[in-house]
């Protein structure tokens, strides 16, 4: 089924708007405004994720893309190239009534939506446009399109906000709806829209053909220093379609956990300890409720970081190595944001290879090229220095040994990380990994020095 695409084209932007990249041009606020844009209840179409040079990854390949208001439903898929030469994102999204799952690489993640965030299901990603407070900004050509311009302001809608209480989505449907749009649009781009400090001032734009139907749209974001998209085409007025849960999403994956390691003659491993690496902000010490990973595997991070400023934008100035000990039994991997797991497990200690690139997410496999990812739930942390205990129902599943050293970043960038990073190109990231393990693992007057947490 091969739709032909009618004329209106619909444009959703993020601050800040740069036009001569884009080619849109103003034609100013003369003309009286036009009616505001209704989007249909139920439509179908495909979606596919732009990016710039400068991003963390390249565009997406089009996927399909399912809006559903009556059923309280979207879903859409986004598949990105190889990254670094392994096997790159295959990102399935299902945001259903009060659930939503992702998809990558063939692992689930249950409550967790596009862009790692925490998720209670359907939205409306277009309700804004009937909020008092869009305004109409103009008329616009875009790539010779007659388009109008309306506009609302959505800071406050952020990852803090959200996160900063057990039951983060009381607001009204008309901010879940900006904050599910805020994450999806921020989602495998170059730059956060968080700081150390709240959510950046962050306006949304959008860009409205005045032609019947009504269809395509074109959703289109961009970051403070390059265009970055998701865009919409393809667009057609849907029937109620199914809403499929994805049969990675079975309780019986989400619960799995790995078999204890062997120590020899028969005898299971309880526990193990890792070298674990950090990048966080001057107060993000603690590491129970957060992600971790292994030299290769935050490496990878901090390049991409590095790459885009991120680390400028969002405070994380320092980064820290820790020695943990944790059970050998693995669950899945959480998505840990402002010190909140969400997605995985939260009775056992997640893992899985860097940005799931190996099979099955590197749950239980070992990840010598890519490198590892942890989440640390605070519910499976042991008490008074107890050992981890590889028992399924034991609540003693991690400990903190060792705080190793933590260094700022600016430190590092003056070492040379930023050009080990160009240089490596990606993975093993091997000039990267041995500047990082020199600066954090030893001590000396030519090194990064220590930062200890403040009293």
């Amino acid at each position: 089924m091969t739709p032909s695409p009618p004329p209106l084209i619909v444009f959703a932007s993020l601050l800040l708007l740069l036009s001569s990249m884009v080619g849109v041009q103003s034609r100013g606020l003369s003309d009286p405004p036009p009616p505001r844009p209704v989007v249909p209840l139920t439509w179908a179409g495909d979606v596919q994720s732009l990016s710039s040079p400068n991003a963390r990854h390249e565009s997406s390949a089009p996927g399909p893309f399912y809006f559903s208001e009556p059923q309280q439903a979207i879903t859409f898929r986004l598949a990105f190239p190889n990254v670094a030469g392994d096997r790159g994102f295959d990102v399935n999204n299902v945001l259903y009534k009060d659930q939503a799952y992702l998809v990558n690489n063939g692992v689930c993640w249950k409550g967790v939506s596009a862009g790692a965030g925490a998720s209670q299901g359907f939205s409306n990603w277009f309700g804004w446009l009937q909020a008092p407070s869009a305004k109409f900004g103009g008329y616009h050509t875009f790539n010779e399109t007659r388009t109008t311009l309306w506009s609302l302001n959505i800071t406050g809608v952020g990852e803090k906000r959200s996160s900063s209480s057990s039951s983060p989505f009381e607001e009204s449907p008309l901010e879940r709806g900006l904050f599910s749009l805020r994450r999806a649009l921020q989602s495998f781009h170059s730059e956060d829209l968080n700081t150390a400090d709240g959510p950046k001032n962050v306006t949304l734009h959008l860009y409205v053909t005045d032609t019947n139907p009504p269809f395509p749209y074109r959703l289109e974001t961009h970051t403070i220093q390059e265009p970055v998209a998701l865009q919409f085409s393809n667009q057609r007025l849907s029937d109620l379609e199914p809403v499929v849960v994805p049969t990675e999403c079975d309780e019986k994956y989400l619960n799995y956990r790995c078999p204890a390691k062997d120590a020899g003659g028969g005898v299971k491993k309880d526990s193990e300890v890792n070298v674990m690496v950090r990048l966080h902000g001057e107060k993000q010490y603690p590491i129970a409720e957060s992600n971790t990973g292994d030299f290769k595997g935050d490496v990878w991070f901090i390049c991409a970081a590095l790459a885009t400023n991120a680390t400028i934008t969002d405070g994380s100035s320092l980064v820290s190595v820790f020695l943990v000990e944790t059970t050998t039994q693995y669950g899945l991997y959480s998505y840990c944001n402002f010190y909140k797991c969400v997605g995985g497990s939260n009775i056992t200690v997640g893992r899985e290879s860097t940005s799931s690139f190996n099979g099955a997410g590197g749950q239980c496999a070992q990840n010598p090229i890519v490198g590892e990812w942890y989440s640390l739930p605070a519910s499976a942390e042991c008490e008074d220095d107890h050992t981890p205990i590889t028992k399924n129902n034991s609540a003693c599943q991690w400990r903190l040994k060792k705080r190793v050293k933590t260094v700022s970043v600016d430190c590092l960038i003056e070492k040379g990380l930023r050009e080990t990073c160009k240089i490596d190109e990606g993975f093993p990231y091997a000039k990267s990994v041995e500047l990082l393990e020199r600066n954090t693992l030893t001590v000396g007057l030519d090194l990064c020095p220590d930062i200890p947490p403040r009293q």
